[in-house]
C-alpha cells in the first residue's frame, strides 16, 4: 500500500512538473506571437503609407 502511495505521489509530481513546463512554453509562444502581430501591423501600416505615396505620383 505504501509503495502504491509513493508511486502515486511521484506520478503526481511528474504531472505537475510537465504541466508547469507546458505552461511556460505556452507563455513563451504567446509572447512571440504578440510580437509578430505587432510587427505585421507595423509592416501593414508602412505598406499603406507606401501605397499612398505611389498613388499620389
Amino acid at each position: 500500500m505504501e509503495a502504491e502511495a509513493r508511486i502515486s505521489r511521484e506520478a503526481w509530481t511528474r504531472a505537475i512538473d510537465a504541466s508547469d513546463l507546458v505552461h511556460g512554453e505556452v507563455i513563451s509562444l504567446r509572447t512571440t506571437m504578440l510580437g509578430q502581430i505587432l510587427e505585421i501591423r507595423e509592416l501593414q501600416a508602412a505598406d499603406r503609407r507606401r501605397q499612398t505615396v505611389i498613388s499620389e505620383l
